[in-house]
């Protein structure tokens, strides 16, 4: 009895084991994880990381950095894999492009500020010449439309020059690139073409003139001379080109004596007063910059009247350490008809310096 009993157990024994360890015929495994698909981008901001960033060497850059510190200065080029950022202390680094997060580029405002300047200074001067020369019109002899067109001229082109000053003057910052919106960063640079190379940025943006000499009065019987100055301050448009006003001031020039019907005389004391715009042309002849001058403006002597004047400027830096000297010679004519017998012409010479920035 007990012999079955056994022989039964040990058979059964491996049986309930393995019916213990084979998997259950209802049980189902898990499928493998699978990473989620991400999801795409924006169409306009895919297309904007394709497409490369363009810059043109001497733009002014603000450079935000994934680790380090950020960087301002001047973009000199391309380097492998980066770009060549001169900074304001005139040291040079090389950035890498995968270290950018956000690219900020400098602007400014200067054919805004000359457009609205010129509007309204063009306006100012129409309705402040055309509504002097109305009033003082007593016998209709005054040409008010000559008059306005004058003050047009003349306003416009003292508010071009402020605006353009002002236009300078305002700095904003657009941000061009950012690393979240645009992906990795691709630059590609743009040579300026003819004009904008004549107009490149060399560092200095403005100028402030002082010089110092004498003006003679032409075309009379007997010629006068005078001393004083002129001052300018130019917006600089690169190596070649400049523009801005300018206010000149002489004493004793053109006095004359003055003979009435009765045989009676007495002396008249003119000064030479001109203020207006000047736009400057200059090429450099190796340590000598030669300059072209046109101007046009306001001119006050016997008459106040409407003139241009043409001149030639010299100038020569003997040390780097000190401001530059220049030499100038202009012609001044009177453009407007006053009603006086023959018109007013000046030369002046003039010998001074130059701050730029």
């Amino acid at each position: 009895m007990r012999l079955p009993l056994l022989l039964w157990v040990l058979v059964s024994a491996p049986v309930t084991h393995a019916q213990t360890d084979a998997p259950s015929p209802t049980e189902t495994s898990a499928p493998p994880l699978v990473p989620a698909a991400p999801s795409p981008r924006p169409a306009h901001e895919a297309a904007r990381a394709e497409l490369p960033l363009v810059l043109e060497p001497g733009d002014t850059l603000i450079l935000r950095l994934s680790e380090g510190p950020s960087y301002s200065g001047k973009l000199l080029g391309l380097v492998p894999e980066g770009l060549s950022l001169q900074l304001r202390t005139r040291q040079v680094v090389n950035v890498p492009l995968a270290n950018v997060e956000r690219l900020d580029l400098e602007k400014r405002w200067l054919l805004r500020g000359g457009l609205v300047g010129g509007g309204v200074g063009g306006l100012l001067g129409a309705l402040g010449a055309g509504s002097v020369c109305l009033l003082s019109s007593t016998e209709g002899a005054v040409d008010v439309a000559g008059c306005t067109g004058t003050g047009f001229l003349v306003g416009g082109a003292i508010g071009a020059a402020l605006g353009l000053v002002a236009g300078l003057a305002n700095i904003h910052w657009d941000t061009v690139y950012e690393r979240d919106k645009q992906g990795p960063l691709s630059l590609r640079l743009e040579e300026p073409g003819v004009i904008g190379r004549w107009f490149a940025q060399t560092g200095h943006r403005g100028e402030f003139g002082l010089l110092l000499g004498n003006a003679m009065a032409l075309g009379r019987s007997r010629v006068t001379v005078g001393y004083g100055g002129r001052i300018h301050a130019l917006l600089l448009l690169g190596p070649h080109f400049a523009l801005g006003p300018e206010l000149a001031v002489y004493n004793n020039v053109g006095d004359r004596t003055v003979v009435e019907g009765n045989g009676s005389s007495f002396h008249e004391d003119h000064s030479l007063e001109q203020l207006g715009g000047v736009m400057r042309g200059t090429v450099s002849l190796g340590p000598t910059r030669a300059s072209l001058l046109v101007g046009l403006g306001h001119h006050g002597n016997i008459t106040a009247h409407f003139g241009g004047s043409v001149g030639a400027e010299v100038e020569v830096r003997p040390w780097e350490q000190i401001p530059p000297l220049a030499f100038e010679a202009r012609y001044l004519l009177q453009l407007a008809d006053s009603g006086s017998a023959s018109r007013e012409q000046f030369l002046t010479l003039g010998l001074g310096t130059r701050v730029r920035w």
